[in-house]
C-alpha cells in the first residue's frame, strides 16, 4: 500500500532579556574592564575570560530569536524495512550579541560561538535526513552550517569550479554529523536513544531524547 507523503511547517519567534537588579558604579565597571585587557596582555586567557563574564553580568542585554522549519515525511514504520523516510531544512537567527547571544546559537559550529560575540546577526542553516533501516533503527545525518556558508555553496554550483575560489570558500563552516537512533518501546515511542558522531571533531555521543519525531 502506497504511503502518503506528508509536510510540516513551523515558526517560532521570541526575545530574551537581563537587566541587573544592581547596578555598579562606573569606576569598579572601568576598573574590571581595564583588568581584563591587562591579562589579555598577559596570555591569560582563562582570567580573562571570568573578568568578561563579570563585566557583562553588570550590563543589560537583550537578545531577539527566531526559526524557519520545513520537512518531508513518507511512511510510519508500519513494515518492518525502510518504512520511513525524513527530510527538513532549518534556518536559526540570533539578533545580538553577548553572553546571552552566545548560550542561544543553534547547534556548535566551528568557530560559531565566537562570531556570536561579535555579529550582530548570526543565521544557521541546518539540513537533517532520517531513514528507517530495520524496526525502530533509523540512520539520520545532519549538516549545519552559517548561512554564508549556504550562500557561497549555492554561488559555487554557478560559478565554474577554480574561478574566484568559490569552491573552496563554499565549505568553510561546515559542520556534519552521523548517527543512529532506536525509539523505546517501553514508552510507545516518547523517548529515543540517540549515537552520533561527528568526523570532523572526532567525537562521539550517546543521548536520551525525549518527544522527538
Amino acid at each position: 500500500m502506497p504511503q502518503r507523503a506528508r509536510l510540516t511547517l513551523g515558526a517560532v519567534v521570541g526575545a530574551v532579556g537581563r537587566v541587573p537588579l544592581v547596578q555598579p558604579s562606573r569606576e569598579a565597571t572601568s576598573a574590571a574592564r581595564a583588568a581584563a585587557q591587562s591579562k589579555a596582555a598577559e596570555g591569560s586567557s582563562s582570567v580573562m575570560a571570568a573578568l568578561s563574564r563579570a563585566v557583562e553580568a553588570t550590563s543589560s542585554e537583550g537578545v531577539a530569536f527566531g526559526g524557519l522549519c520545513c520537512g518531508i515525511q513518507v511512511g510510519s514504520f508500519a513494515r518492518p524495512v525502510l518504512d520511513y523516510s525524513a527530510v527538513s531544512v532549518r534556518l536559526d537567527a540570533v539578533a545580538g550579541s553577548g553572553s546571552l547571544a552566545g548560550a542561544l546559537t543553534p547547534a556548535p559550529l566551528p568557530g560559531g560561538k565566537a562570531a556570536v560575540a561579535t555579529r550582530p546577526l548570526t543565521c544557521v542553516l541546518t539540513a537533517s535526513a532520517a531513514q528507517q533501516l530495520i524496526g525502530p533503527l533509523r540512520l539520520r545525518a545532519d549538516v549545519r552550517m552559517p548561512a554564508h556558508a549556504a550562500a557561497g555553496a549555492l554561488r559555487s554550483l554557478m560559478v565554474p569550479e577554480g574561478r574566484e575560489g568559490a569552491q573552496s570558500a563554499a565549505v568553510q563552516g561546515v559542520e556534519v554529523t552521523y548517527g543512529l537512533d532506536v525509539s523505546l518501546p517501553a514508552v510507545l515511542g516518547a523517548a529515543r536513544v540517540v549515537g552520533w558522531y561527528n568526523p570532523a571533531t572526532q567525537e562521539a555521543l550517546a543521548e536520551l531524547r525525549f518527544l522527538e519525531s
